[in-house]
């Protein structure tokens, strides 16, 4: 059955945006031209009983402290309770939860709208208060499937050969003509990226990585945070000759939160949006990593990570609201809810035409078991060898050909293809040439974008060693990795500016960082945690000892200051200044500047000829 014979005038379609594609290509394709409106499920259950705002998440984080992400989470299962008692604790707490929000008109109620008919569309399951809204439609509930057979799957001893297996696969398509545009990947964990990416290079095949294409991992929104504790002009006013796309967004963001007065908060609710908001990115003649519900057209997809808890993912239950009390509001149990996911992802495997499915018993980390699916689907086990001499990355067999040398030269182990590798590699083994061999400058403009940010401690890492200073900040490929001390610095260093500018309260504003950064803290790091208490509490006693004596009666804190040297690249050189203390006296100005440092700091100025330890110096300027 056609799934257009279900559309009508003025229809709601219930579905996902692969869906939602698929049927505006195929109304496309019949010229057919409908009064229609998509709804995902959970857009669709939101317009037909109440929704919510950012008014209502700043209520709940500011009367009760909770995570921008707790807030959401309880409000989401609001979804599921009656104005009635309940026998289990957690569900009362919800009930009067929802009680509060209506009260101070923090829930708005919708009546649902007059569609002529409405079509849900390949959806695994359907609770309850769900139903009872698609009930009050004339409603059709409709799977597009197919039945394409699955056959083999290939097992892997870890996921550095399973990738190797996959690009050499999507190599091979190339080879035949196959338009990049049409393969696809599928892998669910994220422990695969770092080794897809390494094989991209190696294949020279691009990948589109769905990880970094949030407005919040953008520059733009980068400059707005360092500015921010300027104040909200000042942060907008640093941006706005940058990406108009990306500043009109931010703006929206912004004006969504006009309304909260405390920049902290006012942060915490702008990151969280910043994160949902996904930027377009050139995806063209790339490799796409995708999820299992993107697929539905006949593309080429490599389906890796076929293991259990990833194929299909397995929902425990741990959710707010536990098997034990679902009963109560009419929810499905875990144990329901996963055997109809599984029915559901077999389905989706079966809708995809070219479909390569593989699976390793090693991340790198740990073991790791091939899915249940692989015995319940009755897959035939295919160990891959690969065939070296079919090999598209010349590199890659270079690398190999090296293990294999290594494996030889320390435990005596002759692998079999040390011959072949032998006689068509040229590999430089164990050798190593450190000559400069330079950067072609016009490259590196472009690579730039012509501009340049340089800081302190980006010039401090340049004059210690170029390399260094190359690799962190033209590269960019620092792994910071926050450790409980720099977390520790941090703390203090915020605790500290917010209590002595602003007269506010030292456990408060330790908790509130603490919350706002969602770290749970060991009772060790909690012991060190009290004690950096004590230490602010005693520096603030003398910072406020210090301020009686002394005559400088302006103050600044966290001041950000960018001079820009427009020469032949385009270049900011930035600083933020923890503190300056000044008075305007005769037609000059007194400055004094104050760095906190939480550990030791070398400021000899013995070393300032040859660029080194010139942090105060650069403040000064």
């Amino acid at each position: 059955m056609n799934i257009l014979d279900f559309l009508e005038d003025n229809s709601a379609i219930v579905c996902e945006n692969n869906i939602k594609d698929y049927i505006l290509k195929k109304l496309g394709e019949s010229q057919t031209f409908l009064n229609v409106q998509f709804f995902p499920k959970k857009d669709f259950i939101k317009k037909n009983t109440f929704e919510y705002d950012e008014k209502t998440i700043y209520y709940l984080i500011t009367k009760y402290h909770y995570k921008i992400d707790i807030a959401k989470y309880l409000i989401e299962n609001l979804y599921y309770i009656d104005d009635k008692d309940y026998n289990a604790d957690s569900l009362n707490y919800l009930k009067e939860l929802k009680r509060e929000l209506i009260d101070n008109n923090l829930l708005y109620f919708k009546k649902y709208n007059g569609f002529s008919n409405v079509l849900v569309l390949n959806y695994p399951y359907y609770e309850e208060y769900e139903m009872n809204i698609f009930n009050k439609y004339r409603t059709k509930f409709y799977n597009v499937d197919c039945s394409f057979k699955l056959d083999n799957v290939y097992e892997f001893v870890d996921i550095e050969k399973e990738g190797d297996f996959v690009f050499n696969k999507i190599a091979t398509l190339l080879d035949e003509g196959i338009n990049i545009n049409q393969i696809k990947i599928i892998c669910p964990n994220k422990n695969y990226y770092r080794v897809l990416r390494r094989l991209s290079i190696f294949y020279n095949i691009p990948i589109n990585e769905p990880t970094n294409n949030s407005l919040y991992n953008q520059d733009i929104t980068k400059i707005f945070l360092d500015n921010l504790s300027q104040g909200l002009d000042c942060a907008l006013e640093s941006i706005k000759d940058e990406l108009v796309e990306y500043y009109n967004i931010i703006v929206k963001i912004c004006n969504k939160y006009s309304f909260i007065e405390d920049i902290d908060i006012f942060k915490r609710l702008v990151i969280d949006e910043f994160k949902k908001v996904k930027v377009s990115s050139d995806s063209s003649n790339k490799i796409e990593l995708k999820t299992i519900d993107d697929i539905f057209d006949d593309e080429y997809v490599f389906l890796m990570n076929f293991n259990n808890e990833w194929a299909p993912i397995i929902l425990k239950d741990e959710e707010y609201i536990k098997d034990n009390v679902k009963e109560e509001v009419h929810m499905l149990s875990t144990k329901e809810l996963n055997s109809r996911i599984k029915t559901d992802y077999i389905k989706k495997l079966k809708r995809i035409k070219n479909l390569v499915i593989s699976y390793s018993l090693n991340d790198l980390k740990s073991n790791m078991f091939p899915s249940s699916l692989v015995q319940e689907l009755g897959l035939n086990v295919l160990k891959h060898d690969k065939n070296i001499l079919e090999s598209y990355s010349y590199l890659e067999s270079s690398i190999e050909f090296a293990k294999s040398l290594h494996d030889y030269e320390l435990y005596n182990n002759v692998h079999e293809e040390l011959g072949i590798y032998k006689n068509s590699i040229d590999l430089k083994y164990k050798t190593f040439d450190n000559k400069w061999k330079g950067i072609d400058k016009e490259e590196l403009r472009e690579y730039l974008n012509n501009k340049l940010t340089l800081s302190y401690t980006s010039l401090n890492n340049y004059n210690k060693c170029a390399f260094r200073y190359y690799i962190s900040s033209i590269l960019k490929l620092d792994s910071y990795e926050e450790t409980f001390a720099s977390f520790l610095g941090s703390l203090f260093h915020d605790v500290l500016e917010k209590c002595y500018a602003k007269n506010k309260d030292v456990q408060e504003e330790i908790n509130y960082y603490i919350n706002s950064h969602e770290r749970e803290l060991s009772l060790k790091e909690r012991f060190f945690v009290n004690k950096v208490q004590e230490d602010i509490t005693y520096v603030l006693s003398i910072l406020k000892k210090q301020e009686s004596f002394i005559g400088l009666n302006k103050t600044l804190y966290e001041k950000y200051i960018p001079i820009k040297k427009d020469r032949d690249i385009k270049i900011d050189f930035v600083g933020f200044i923890d503190k300056i203390l000044y008075k305007e006296l005769n037609n000059e100005t007194i400055v004094a500047l104050i760095d906190y440092k939480t550990g030791y700091v070398d400021i000899d100025l013995k070393l300032i000829p040859y660029g080194i330890n010139m942090q105060l110096p650069i403040y000064l300027y």
